[in-house]
């Protein structure tokens, strides 16, 4: 072996680096060094590089720790190891490591069964310089890692204030694709999410859910999510609960994660459900997985190489320089991939066909009643089932008058009525006269009675709105002539064709195109949430329409109970209008 070919095998230098890149020893060891206030044009900076690159040059990682007192390594720390995201996080950590001249140490902590001297180890076997963290679930583990007087940087997690972090913004991609499937004319939105409990992202997916339906001016039905583990088996039970709901399933679901949404689509084809013609699905997290479904499945896209090359660098920078402190970095969503789950919604909003509602009779004898809806305000708002009235805020029905009679008592119900068909209708109480002379009429009263009825024209039929005293609110309207509707969101709102059949035009507003919706007479549609112009467009000159706002009283956004309207006997007065 020649002394020219034992040369060329060695090991290269730092003089080898400063004489190919024609610069000085000690500029090299500064760009190694990752050196912030080293001043050099970024061209010299780059021939540094290149010449790095080109020799192999590799720092003496030994004689460096001597001289920083550091071990050069650090250490991430991750729930999963088999999680795309994961491993994109690992990915980028490692290329931010290695151009920094440190050495990337992985461990793996379960959720379920978390190890307390973990972080511990790493800082005090391994010698760690700095921890990468994105498990921060179990709250002993927290209190371990505040404990280490080590620098560190949360990876799409957040402790608070002064803690380092950097995070992608799930709340605005939940946005972003619920954005995309109002704008396809979906209401009806349904959300799969993993387990929620101390978990930060399922935390932000969520509100993003919620504040989307709320720029689009709707109301975020909580009866249409469940949480379920993140198994395609777990995903798909809790997805056919949901297409089980008495108003039927949504027309639209969101998906935490692609594994979610394979279980989503297992229970669409059990059921007979075509994605996307009977329901789009979307996932809020991307994965290869998303290409290998059949339908491929729309997703949002974030930048998880980005995430840990911006981490790693952070807490390199938090370790050569303490005074280095960073605020939270949020990285905006790469964007939602289009694929071929979503589609435009091909059912309008829920609808009921009163008039084909069974009939039951009225306690009195005196004629039937059919059930339209009944809930509940709070967790179990709205249960839409009208068997299930024992206990209700609120419900609404449909009632035939077919002889004179005393109405029943209910005490602590306030009670307003409509008359949906040709009358006239008396109320007579103890105090005052309610006359009820054609179709719209309006009038409000307390459920205690007594109140005698009396039909002087024959049969004819009321719309009735019960309310439990203090727990229910509602604003009634009756319209008998073209125009325009009340633009306000409530979170139950029921349109009725008493009389005469109608179309509704939901004018275009935030971001959501205008929508024409037709109702026979007897139809009611359900429009929860609807901030939307309405304009009412009558089929015939006798049409009267009953547009009925349902409220809360506990929540901020309630209207306060008026006076102002026809005259009431007794109880709480509910505000009531006629046009």
């Amino acid at each position: 072996m020649t002394t020219d070919s034992r040369k060329s095998r060695r090991p290269a230098k730092l003089d080898d680096v400063a004489r190919l890149a024609q610069v000085a020893k000690s500029t090299v060891s500064r760009v190694l060094g990752g050196e912030k206030t080293l001043a050099i044009r970024p061209e010299t900076r780059q021939r540094v590089l290149d010449a790095i690159a080109a020799l192999g040059y590799r720092p003496d990682a030994r004689a460096r720790g001597l001289r920083t007192k550091r071990s050069l390594t650090i250490g991430l720390v991750v729930p999963e190891i088999d999680n795309f995201a994961f491993t994109t996080i690992i990915q980028g950590a490692q290329r931010a490591a290695l151009a920094r001249g440190y050495t990337l140490l992985i461990a793996f902590t379960e959720t379920a069964h978390p190890d307390r001297a973990l972080y511990r180890r790493l800082v005090h076997d391994n010698q760690v310089d700095g921890l990468l963290v994105t498990t921060i679930r179990n709250p002993e583990l927290n209190a371990d890692l505040e404990a280490l007087d080590i620098p560190l940087v949360l990876v799409n997690r957040e402790l608070g204030p002064g803690k380092r972090a950097v995070i992608v913004d799930y709340r605005a991609g939940a946005q972003a694709a619920v954005m995309a499937l109002i704008r396809l004319g979906h209401r009806r939105i349904g959300y799969l999410s993993g387990p929620l409990q101390n978990n930060y992202p399922g935390e932000r997916r969520l509100a993003g859910v919620t504040e989307a339906h709320a720029v689009a001016g709707l109301r975020f039905d909580p009866s249409l999510m469940r949480e379920c583990d993140y198994s395609r088996a777990g995903a798909a039970e809790a997805a056919s609960r949901l297409f089980e709901l008495p108003d039927g399933p949504p027309t639209a679901l969101c998906a935490a994660n692609t594994v979610i949404a394979a279980g989503i689509l297992a229970a669409a084809a059990a059921r007979g459900l075509s994605v996307p013609r009977d329901l789009s699905l979307v996932a809020l997290l991307d994965a290869p997985t998303a290409e290998m479904l059949t339908p491929t499945v729309s997703a949002v896209q974030f930048p998880f190489f980005a995430l840990g090359q911006t981490a790693a660098d952070d807490l390199i920078d938090a370790i050569e320089d303490a005074r280095a402190i960073q605020p939270t970095k949020v990285l905006p969503p790469t964007g939602l991939v289009v694929r071929e789950s979503m589609g435009p919604c091909n059912a309008g909003p829920p609808r009921i066909a009163v008039r084909a509602l069974p009939l039951e009779p009225w306690k009195n004898g005196a004629g039937v009643l059919q059930h339209i809806a009944a809930g509940r305000f709070g967790p179990a708002e709205s249960t839409r089932d009208p068997s299930a009235r024992e206990g209700f805020d609120w419900q609404l029905s449909l009632a035939t008058l077919e002889k004179d009679a005393p109405f029943s008592h209910f005490p602590d119900i306030d009670r307003i009525s409509v008359l949906a068909a040709p009358g006239p209708v008396v109320l007579t109480g103890p105090e005052a006269v309610l006359h009820f002379d054609r179709p719209g009429d309006i009038h409000r009263y307390a459920g205690e009675g007594p109140l005698a009825c009396s039909l002087p024209a024959g049969e004819t039929r009321f719309f009735n709105i019960a309310l439990a005293r203090g727990r229910a609110t509602a604003r009634v309207a009756a319209h008998r002539s073209a125009g325009r509707m009340a633009p306000e969101a409530a979170p139950v709102r029921l349109v009725f064709a008493a009389q005469g059949g109608c179309a509704l035009v939901l004018q275009a507003a935030g971001g959501m195109p205008a929508t024409r919706l037709q109702l026979a007479a007897g139809d009611a549609i359900r429009l929860d949430g609807e901030t939307r112009a309405i304009d009412l467009l009558p089929d015939t000159a006798d049409t009267c329409v009953v547009d009925v706002r349902l409220f809360d009283p506990a929540t901020a956004s309630s209207p306060a109970c008026e006076a102002a309207g026809p005259a009431h006997l007794g109880g709480a007065p509910t505000s009531s209008e006629t046009r």
